[in-house]
């Protein structure tokens, strides 16, 4: 009964107003390789957040709010990963940045759709990110296509460099996602 309790009052805070401290947002990526998809995690450090307000409602704070990634600031468990994917892919990019943009909110209870303009390799396409909020932390996921960003080259570069690691698998599917603690 008090976690009902607990849940209630968290999510009519949220309603009324919350704060995301962009110091605490974890921003990831997972591609996948095998013909059993197998998950290849990673993220980017030193990613610079913007949000459109500092606190207020999730579409207030959201509606707006960008994030500029520098591709060299790849971090992968895997050091030959990471030199795989820095060497024969993201080298490849017209551009050394990826950016973000929510350019849409929409808000559920507990649980809503943004849109993301995401722009790299001098394209950008619109992305639609389910989140949800669960104890307090928002979490966001979508799906990118790679060649919806003109990436076929890098691609081929990358597919060149680990055809024989993948087995001849290297999806052009990549989840995008961040989670963020609520106040």
């Amino acid at each position: 009964m008090k976690q009902v309790f607990l849940g209630a009052l968290i999510s009519m805070g949220l309603c009324f107003g919350a704060s995301i401290d962009t110091s605490k947002i974890e921003m990831y990526w997972v591609g996948y390789k095998l013909a059993n998809k197998t998950a290849v995690k990673g993220s980017f450090s030193n990613v610079s957040y913007k949000l459109k307000k500092k606190e207020g409602s999730i579409k207030e704070m959201l509606e707006g709010a960008s994030a500029k990634i520098t591709l060299s600031n790849l971090s992968v468990a895997n050091p030959d990963a990471k030199k795989n994917l820095t060497e024969g892919f993201f080298s490849k990019f017209a551009s050394p940045k990826i950016d973000v943009k929510i350019i849409q909110v929409m808000e559920g209870e507990n649980q809503g759709t943004l849109l993301a303009k995401v722009s790299m390799n001098k394209k950008s396409q619109l992305i639609p990110m389910q989140y949800t909020i669960t104890d307090g932390k928002l979490q966001a996921k979508g799906v990118i296509d790679i060649l919806s960003f003109k990436l076929d080259k890098a691609l081929e570069s990358l597919i060149k460099v680990c055809g024989s690691l993948h087995q001849g698998y290297t999806w052009t599917q990549v989840e995008i996602g961040f989670s963020a603690p609520l106040q």
